[in-house]
């Protein structure tokens, strides 16, 4: 097949473990070509209050995927700004 799509909405579940509060999640799903760059297709963020599994639906998407492509993932993390 020369190439695929992806349509709708897609769901991560993320098991998380932090050691402090209100910690920012982000998850990003790319389409990578050969020289592995590639636009982002999908992502969410969320605050993690606590460890455990984060539950993220992923924004809605209609996208088509050349032949040779592939999908990544990339998660983000750090300290929510603030107190």
């Amino acid at each position: 097949m020369p190439w695929w799509s992806i349509a709708g909405s897609g769901r991560a579940t993320v098991d998380v473990t932090t050691s402090l509060p209100n910690a920012n999640l982000v998850l990003d799903v790319y389409d990578l070509d050969a020289s592995g760059t590639g636009p982002l297709i999908t992502r969410q963020g969320h605050l993690v209050r606590s460890s455990g599994p984060v539950e993220l639906d992923l924004w809605s998407a209609d996208w088509i995927v050349k032949a040779g492509h592939r999908i990544a993932v990339d998660e983000a993390h750090g300290r929510a700004a603030g107190p």
